[in-house]
């Protein structure tokens, strides 16, 4: 069987374009570009995708999916360090616009992104 039909092939070069166009997608939205709610519906629903079908390689008995949240587990994969319960901020006193680890650009040097000024994480320092 030719290689472009194999499944193997085939699908391993659909994550590897979906990880570069997701890759890029993040680089813009860490820049402060923002999405239309259709937009970022779509990023969600293909989240969601990629982890159902990701869920049918783990058995019970692995301890990756017994021991760990996937979410938490994915983040700790991806090498990434996300702003930890990144939300809108509930007190004008503690906002990323207050936070030690913002400069003036709105850039969170704790995390590496583009922050919303009326927002606030976990590591929020005065």
């Amino acid at each position: 069987m030719s290689n472009e039909f194999n499944d193997e092939h085939m699908l391993t070069r659909v994550l590897g374009m979906i990880a570069l166009q997701a890759m890029e997608l993040r680089e813009k939205i860490m820049m402060g570009e923002e999405l239309p709610s259709w937009a970022e519906y779509k990023v969600y629903s293909a989240s969601d995708s990629i982890k159902g079908a990701l869920s049918s390689t783990y058995r019970i008995e692995d301890d990756f999916s017994q021991n760990m949240p996937m979410r938490i587990a994915m983040h700790k994969m991806a090498g990434e360090k996300d702003a930890p319960n990144y939300r809108p901020a509930e007190d004008d006193n503690e906002t990323c616009e207050t936070c030690a680890y913002r400069d003036e650009s709105g850039l969170c040097h704790a995390f590496n992104f583009k922050c919303k000024a009326n927002w606030v994480c976990d590591a929020w320092e005065d």
